[in-house]
């Protein structure tokens, strides 16, 4: 195990994925650890959630509807894409 660690600071879910490369270099190949500060849950995004409404069949471009919804749906995707990007987590 490599000694190297970083903190990746992250605004939105989904984010992580702009450093997605980087973010896979140092886990799979340089063996660092990586772990990912988000700052918000992902609620606020409802208004650009069209194409999710379509896949979920959730109304997610309804402010309400949204709130209650996006951050379990956006928290899932997250895990997902770390996980193939090379991170394990430990929730807070």
């Amino acid at each position: 195990m490599s000694n190297k660690q970083f903190l990746l600071v992250v605004a939105h879910p989904d984010d992580e994925t702009l450093f997605g490369a980087t973010v896979f270099k140092l886990t799979r190949v340089l063996n660092a650890k990586v772990d990912v500060l988000l700052i918000t849950n992902g609620e606020g995004g409802y208004r650009y959630s069209t194409l999710l409404k379509l896949t979920n069949g959730i109304n997610t471009t309804d402010e309400k509807i949204a709130r209650e919804h996006l951050p379990a749906i956006r928290k899932k995707e997250m895990l997902a894409s770390c996980n193939v990007l090379g991170n394990t987590f430990q929730l807070a």
